[in-house]
């Protein structure tokens, strides 16, 4: 604490000697200087430790007060923080500065101590995951920066606008493979001529104006420090600059450096200074660093890796490690240390974070033959967002009713890879039952989802206990728009033919499974017939129709959803029925019976792609389905448990 608080004063002592000086027109104790005017002229530099052959610019020592902070720093902790581990310079520095942010401030982020909320964390919000983000602007209301340490395996072609961004596939040498893909306004605008400069490599830099926003924004940081390099860039850190990419592709036209001397970053990170300070402080997911130049240099050079250096290149190089190498190196020079994970909580020995940040750099950041760059949003079955709707068409209907009609069962695709591994993993290997259908959405409800909810059923002096299942996020709803009680948003099923033919519920479609209100299932349990012949349901899944192809088919086309053959609905139903009430300690054979009524569900169950995944995460021998089911498993652990 009083280290920091040294910091401080030392900080603000510095500031008033800069503003005394600028009022005296006496030198500064700095060469900071503003790229947007001002009246003085930056002096060409270089950063010290940095060959500077392509530029011929004296090379000389930066008087930064961060030096001069970093030193008492060091001093009062007894050079503990801020001291060198073999190979670094003995001039570098990097130490912890409790709460202040400012300009070229580094903001690693920390896995919470807290096993739930890691959880929830690497559930919902895996791409900033142990990242490194570098502070651009730090006002009073809003921080800016970006991810360091997540380098992608997909560039930029020459001549990038601002209202587009055409993707190629990096390489070596001059010629790119074009990718195919465009994001932006502007798309449609492109030529086929060939695509140069095989050097301009992404890094994702944010989920703000990312790689899949419609409006990608970059970010070109740098340490050309030639005249028009300083005039069309803005300081970040001493002799690191920040630029547009038409900034960028200035300089490298004017011959003053080549396209391998730029990080080039697609999109940022954005924060409110209190959810920050909040999220810091009450969730300890923030720790905020005070690095020098030649540091914050070192991680970014080992992020980059070009093919006269293929053989020393580290592993942070290659997309797939999602930067995890530099991460851990600057966490252990800070002091960082982290809370060791319990057996119970690790996959196949590794933190269940870091594989799945691993599969998210290997499907989002890496183009590869086992991923693609283009991920679709698989944020549409669980859940549902308005649309408007369509005008009525008979024959669209018609078109519909021939392929995923009321009473077509899906399970949740084979695949090697799962499509619901970053989003919405209660669909990982589900049944879900298509209830019905028409020219605006599609409802459908998850079989194969216990939980932890009761209804009871009276049915005169004594009571009966139903366990629910989940069927979906969204609330069941009376015609009336409203579900006061339990027994208004419940469903049940049962599969039992013929008590259907004696008129106990509502056929669902040409299936065997019929659809039971609440009044239905009490006559028929008062009746002797016995209540484990149905199931009950809270909450439904639905799809919004668009055109003449609905969401549900549309994920059937896309692979994501694959249809149950009708000769598989009752082994399907039968295993269903071994499922429990969902507790913590059945939660895992219950996660198991859902996936063995999944398997079922299979028309050719022994070759099943899922079953015999030769897929692994990357670095690890942690299968990806293995992986996919333990994300399903803690999703319904936060989801439906708690």
């Amino acid at each position: 604490m009083r280290t920091l608080v040294i910091a401080i004063v030392v900080t603000a002592v510095y500031f008033l000697a800069e503003m005394v000086g600028a009022w005296t027109n006496t030198p500064p104790l700095s060469h900071r200087f503003s790229t947007s005017g001002g009246g003085r002229t930056p002096p060409e530099r270089t950063v010290r430790g940095l060959a500077s052959k392509d530029h011929d610019v004296p090379d000389r020592t930066l008087d930064d007060w961060r030096d001069f902070r970093a030193a008492l720093v060091s001093g009062e902790s007894g050079s503990g923080q801020s001291s060198n581990n073999s190979g670094r310079n003995d001039e570098q520095w990097a130490y912890e500065t409790g709460d202040y942010v400012e300009r070229g401030s580094i903001v690693l982020s920390v896995p919470s101590s807290n096993a739930y909320l890691d959880t929830i964390d690497s559930l919902n919000n895996i791409c900033y995951r142990k990242a490194i983000v570098l502070v651009l602007d730090a006002g009073s209301r809003f921080i800016k920066g970006i991810v360091l340490n997540r380098p992608t395996n997909v560039g930029v072609r020459e001549g990038f606008d601002g209202n587009s961004m055409e993707l190629c596939r990096p390489g070596h040498g001059e010629l790119v493979v074009e990718l195919g893909s465009c994001i932006g306004d502007g798309c449609d605008l492109q030529t086929e001529e060939e695509v140069k400069s095989a050097r301009w490599k992404v890094w994702f830099g944010g989920e703000c104006g990312g790689l899949f926003s419609d409006d990608p924004q970059i970010i070109c940081i740098h340490t050309i420090g030639t005249r028009l390099a300083t005039s069309l860039s803005s300081e970040v850190l001493p002799g690191i600059y920040s630029t547009t990419f038409a900034g960028a592709e200035s300089i490298v036209r004017a011959g003053e450096a080549r396209q391998s001397d730029f990080w080039v970053f697609c999109g940022y990170v954005g924060w409110d200074v209190e959810i920050f300070h909040e999220e810091m402080f009450e969730e300890g997911l923030w720790h905020i660093v005070s690095a020098d130049t030649s540091t914050v240099l070192e991680e970014l050079n080992m992020l980059r890796c070009e093919e006269e250096d293929s053989k020393e290149c580290d592993i942070d190089s290659d997309a797939r490690n999602a930067g995890l190498h530099v991460y851990d190196m600057l966490a252990k020079r800070i002091g960082l240390d982290f809370p060791v994970e319990s057996q119970s909580e690790l996959v196949g020995g590794h933190s269940f974070g870091d594989l799945m940040l691993h599969e998210f750099a290997t499907a989002a950041l890496s183009f590869s033959e086992e991923s693609n760059l283009a991920q679709p949003n698989l944020s549409k079955g669980i859940g549902y967002e308005s649309s408007s709707a369509l005008d009525y068409d008979p024959a669209v209907l018609m078109k519909r009713a021939q392929r995923c009609a009321a009473g077509t069962l899906l399970r949740a695709s084979s695949g090697e890879r799962s499509p619901y591994l970053f989003s919405d993993q209660g669909f990982h290997k589900s049944l879900l039952l298509l209830l019905r259908t028409n020219e605006e959405y599609t409802e459908g409800v998850i079989l194969n989802l216990a939980s932890s909810t009761v209804l009871e059923l009276e049915t005169g002096p004594e009571s009966i206990e139903f366990p629910l299942r989940y069927g979906g996020s969204v609330n069941i709803s009376t015609e009336d728009g409203d579900s006061d009680t339990v027994e208004e948003s419940t469903l049940f099923l049962h599969s039992d033919i013929d008590l259907g033919k004696s008129g106990v519920g509502t056929q669902v479609g040409k299936s065997r499974f019929y659809l039971c209100n609440y009044d239905e299932v009490i006559q028929a349990v008062t009746s002797g017939v016995a209540s484990q012949s149905f199931i009950a349901f809270e909450g439904i899944s639905i799809w919004a129709n668009d055109g003449d192809m609905s969401g549900v088919e549309e994920d059937v086309k896309n692979g994501f959803l694959e249809t149950v053959p009708a000769s598989r609905e009752k082994l399907v139903w039968d295993k269903l029925l071994e499922q429990e009430l969902l507790t913590e300690d059945n939660l895992a054979i219950n996660a198991h019976l859902g996936r063995q009524a999944w398997s079922l569900a299979s028309a050719d169950s022994e070759n099943d792609k899922a079953a015999k995944s030769n897929q692994y995460v990357f670095g690890t021998d942690v299968q990806t389905n293995t992986l996919a089911d333990e994300a399903s498993r803690r999703w319904m652990m936060t989801n439906i448990l708690s």
